[in-house]
């Protein structure tokens, strides 16, 4: 029986419905039916290429509905599957295979999966009595990385069997067969888990589409981090006049200011507490701004939070100190690294770097990261702090703070930002201002760089060490002058 594998999940949908949407892109729809006979043909393709139970495919694809067929593929033949196309990590060592479009010239090993692999014929369904499946739910079905509390990038294994129980959480269904519009990358491990997860329900996949093509396709749900809904949904012009039903954000704090855009666009906001190694943990519902308390909200049944001191001692209520998730969906720990295991991971617990407290409720208040605090002209900062600062100055798309070295070594606060469209640099010149009236003198940017993308994770959590790197080659703009 192959009950945790999403695979034989989504074939057993799609002959309750074949007729249904299982995606749709660039104004194409697939089917169920269209879409198990392409997962079929995918898997035999790879199968005949040499992937086996043993395989470790990495994936190189940016269209969703090829990313979800690929990695569907392998589940089908018990592989495991690694994100190839991320800028936050490198491949993971031990990948058999590389899978993509464009990925180059072939080479032994590397794939490319050209227009004759999306000539499947009609569905076979004696082919399926061929494909094996995982030999045990607790073989790895991803490998997933994340920054992790170092913020420097780590791999992780995560089971047929895990990836299903975060799939089944009732507080990402959302209802029966949402139609859903997802940010995260493709074939990150966020972004697959919710486009294969929404399958598994009978729901359809949107990706690329503008406001009002999500409203004429009767989007309910929409997914994705405050970075990536600012850069795509969230702008200048006025709200519009017709709702979506649900908003799902994880991968970074939000803000009042946040909350308030967000409920202008959507009728229910839904702020989801997670990381990659723990899945989620907590979950705020807000159907109006003046909910919002800026804490995180609750854990729902099967985890756990505690804030705790050095000695792992619970703190009481209201008491500041480092958070903790326990959950029946947790990874183990991280690929080859047993001194950031022994770390972050620690009696089924897993500490994911932040700092904060628990309410008499039992909500919690993320207060910062423990590696998020900068030392600014010799004071104190919580990066958070500032980003949301930048975040939401007129002009600026996207943004947040980082210490970059000038020539003598000495380490500046400086802000990497992406603009909007027909705003010049000179708008930057507000930030400063805006930000020393808020925190002060010496917790405000010296130094402004502007470019087309910001180094975010695949969660899109800023990476700090990157825009330092970045920042080394570009010219930077004063703020201070």
């Amino acid at each position: 029986m192959q009950q945790h594998n999403p695979a034989f999940a989504i074939l057993d949908r799609a002959a309750q419905q074949p007729d249904a949407i299982a995606f749709v892109a660039g104004g194409h729809a697939i089917t169920y039916r269209r879409f198990t006979e392409l997962m079929v043909h995918f898997t035999r393709r790879m199968r005949a290429l040499g992937i086996t139970r043993g395989s470790t495919v990495g994936l190189a694809i940016k269209d969703a509905a090829t990313a979800t067929l690929a990695a569907l593929a392998v589940a089908l033949l018990g592989g495991r599957w690694v994100p190839a196309s991320s800028a936050s990590a490198a491949v993971f060592p031990g990948v058999t295979h590389v899978l993509g479009s464009g990925i180059g010239a072939r080479q032994p090993g590397r794939i490319e999966i050209g227009k004759d692999w999306y000539d499947a014929p009609p569905f076979d369904p004696e082919a399926l009595s061929t494909f094996p499946g995982y030999a045990d739910p607790g073989d790895t079905w991803i490998i997933a990385h994340s920054s992790g509390p170092t913020g420097s990038p780590k791999f992780m294994p995560v089971t047929y069997a895990t990836v299903w129980r975060r799939m089944a959480n009732p507080e990402l269904q959302d209802g029966v067969a949402p139609t859903t519009w997802n940010l995260f990358p493709a074939t990150s491990y966020v972004g697959l888990k919710i486009n294969a997860g929404n399958l598994v329900l009978g729901g359809t996949n949107v990706a690329g589409a503008a406001w009002d093509e999500l409203v004429r396709l009767g989007v309910t749900r929409v997914m994705g981090s405050p970075a990536q809904l600012s850069a795509a949904i969230f702008g200048p012009t006025p709200p519009p006049q017709t709702r979506l039903r649900s908003l799902k954000v994880t991968g970074a704090l939000i803000t009042r200011p946040f909350v308030e855009t967000a409920l202008a666009y959507f009728e229910e906001l839904h702020v989801l507490y997670a990381a990659t190694e723990s899945g989620v943990a907590t979950v705020l519902r807000l159907t109006e701004a003046s909910q919002f308390d800026g804490s995180v909200g609750l854990p729902f049944d099967g985890a756990e939070v505690e804030v705790v001191d050095q000695r792992h001692q619970p703190v009481p209520p209201g008491g500041e100190g480092i958070v903790r998730i326990r959950t029946g969906w947790a990874v183990p720990g991280y690929i080859d690294e047993p001194s950031a295991t022994a770390q972050f991971f620690r009696d089924g617990w897993f500490y994911p770097g932040d700092l904060g407290r628990l309410a008499p409720t039992g909500a919690l208040y993320v207060t910062g990261r423990s590696n998020d605090v900068l030392s600014a002209g010799g004071m104190k900062l919580n990066a958070a702090e500032l980003d949301e600062i930048i975040q939401f100055l007129p002009g600026i798309a996207d943004g947040f703070c980082f210490m970059r070295p000038d020539r003598q070594g000495v380490e500046m606060l400086s802000a990497m930002v992406t603009l909007r469209p027909g705003v010049g640099p000179e708008a930057l010149r507000l930030l400063r201002t805006v930000a020393t009236a808020r925190l002060g003198p010496s917790r405000a940017p010296r130094l402004a760089f502007v470019v087309e993308k910001l180094p975010r994770n695949d969660n899109g959590k800023p990476m700090r060490s990157a825009a330092a790197e970045l920042a080394a080659g570009l010219t930077p703009i004063r703020l201070d002058a």
